[in-house]
């Protein structure tokens, strides 16, 4: 999007008419961005790429994109929660947005509890995620093995939860990576 010019303030704000495509993506996310500042070309592209057919994937990661590039190529923190009330139901936004570098701590622990375990697991490596967020993860019955993977790699990860999964024997990989921080630390947090 670029600097304002000197008359954008008296262009009125558009908003544009989203396709739905079936899908619980696209118009949800296309209301969120009305809310963001700096959210007019990415709702553009809400637009644009569903004509071209293009999966929702790339138009998802389009749109953030767009919005990042509005505000010096992160998203706006105030972006997170909005995306997280309109859209929650859409697994690919929540998989991006768990994904970003720039998510907020307070965003991950939100995300923790989505339904979808794939949103689940990158808030597991994410490391921005609170070491209490990594705890309940790893105590969820529903979470699959595989994050595991993350909760041993993240640095935040308490030690009492390394112990566990070393103690619980999940498959090799797992086990001895748990070990490996449990033995760099010895009585400390890893």
């Amino acid at each position: 999007m670029g600097a304002p010019r000197a008359h954008d303030h008296l262009l009125p704000r558009v908003s544009y008419h989203v396709p739905v495509r079936g899908d619980p993506c696209i118009t949800p996310l296309a209301k969120a961005l009305e809310g963001i500042p700096g959210g007019e070309e990415a709702q553009a592209l809400l637009v644009l790429l569903p004509l071209g057919d293009a999966p929702l994937p790339k138009t998802i990661t389009a749109s953030l994109d767009a919005l990042a590039k509005a505000h010096g190529d992160s998203l706006p923190k105030e972006a997170f929660p909005t995306l997280l009330d309109h859209a929650w139901d859409c697994a690919p936004l929540m998989r991006k947005l768990a994904a970003r570098k720039e998510a907020p701590p307070e965003v991950l622990d939100r995300l923790a509890q989505h339904p979808e375990p794939t949103v689940r697991a990158l808030v597991a490596f994410h490391p921005k995620a609170h070491p209490e967020t990594l705890t309940v993860l790893y105590r969820d019955p529903t979470v699959p093995w595989w994050v595991l993977r993350g909760l041993v790699r993240n640095p935040n990860t308490p030690r009492e939860v390394l112990e566990a999964i070393a103690r619980a024997k999940w498959g090799r990989e797992i086990t001895e990576r748990a070990r490996v921080r449990l033995d760099a630390t010895p009585g400390g947090n890893p």
